[in-house]
């Protein structure tokens, strides 16, 4: 799953593509299966383990929008259950193979934050359907709400969620 957005980057060579996948995880994807161990040496700042990036979507979803929040909540619906896929993979089969790239371009760039940008993606898509979850009475349509993702665009959603108050 991890590898396939890879194979469009060098689709000639599969080698290639073997030592960009693994410098990668190594770097980087490894955290989404890493329950409560040190970071890496090699590993810095933004790089958590798997809960505390559960924890950190969890603030971060009732900091940037406590309404939203409460609705779901209210609902029986925990955010988390319906972005766990989406962090764990990091949107690797949600999104589209070019925002996927797009956004572990910015995993790698964003050093210092690393994946919480996975994280602030899967905030940024809550607020962004705000409106039509909002509307929604029943987790099933919460759900049915989010189901499809692929239609999200990776740089703007992350620059409205980086760069607005």
């Amino acid at each position: 799953l991890y590898a396939a957005p890879l194979a469009y980057v060098h689709s000639g060579s599969l080698g290639r593509t073997y030592t960009l996948f693994r410098s990668l995880y190594t770097r980087h994807l490894c955290c989404l299966h890493t329950l409560g161990t040190p970071p890496h040496p090699t590993q810095r700042g933004g790089q958590g383990d798997l809960p505390s990036l559960c924890a950190a979507f969890e603030s971060l979803l009732v900091e940037r929008d406590a309404e939203l929040a409460y609705h779901l909540c209210e609902i029986g619906v925990t955010a988390l259950t319906i972005a766990f896929p989406w962090i764990v993979t990091a949107f690797s089969g949600y999104l589209e193979v070019n925002e996927v790239l797009l956004l572990w371009d910015r995993v790698i760039g964003y050093e210092d934050i690393g994946l919480m940008t996975v994280v602030v993606l899967a905030v940024g898509i809550f607020h962004f359907r705000r409106d039509d979850l909002l509307r929604c009475e029943t987790s099933a349509e919460v759900r049915e709400m989010l189901e499809d993702i692929s239609d999200v665009l990776v740089v703007p959603l992350l620059q409205l969620c980086l760069y607005t108050a």
